[in-house]
């Protein structure tokens, strides 16, 4: 899943009432986004069809970013109904995975 482009879509059009939305503000290229990459994208491409995975460059969505009070990257929010319900913050990459396993999804590593 690669980074998006400069313009997202609003969480109501990105996050559904029926799945829950998970996003990942970062910066591309950044070390901490590449290390946390490919366990996103591995939750992405198990978990796709329950959860709807995006990609915002925060660098590019200041908009989007202050919305939703990002204050470090990368930031990972579980959205539900277009409501933050859980947030993430920092690209420690056992934490993501562990958080995954919380929530009911299978990841390595």
């Amino acid at each position: 899943m690669s980074w998006p482009s400069p313009t997202p879509p609003s969480t109501r059009r990105f996050c559904s009432p029926r799945l829950l939305c998970w996003s990942a503000f970062g910066r591309p290229g950044g070390a901490p986004c590449r290390r946390t990459e490919p366990i996103i994208d591995e939750l992405a491409a198990e978990h796709g069809d329950k959860i709807k995975f995006v990609k915002f460059d925060a660098d590019a969505n200041i908009e989007t970013v202050t919305k939703y009070g990002v204050v470090s990257i990368p930031t990972f929010n579980l959205y539900a109904g277009g409501e933050v319900i859980k947030s993430l913050i920092g690209a420690d990459q056992e934490a993501v995975p562990r958080r995954a396993r919380r929530l009911g999804m299978r990841v390595s590593g």
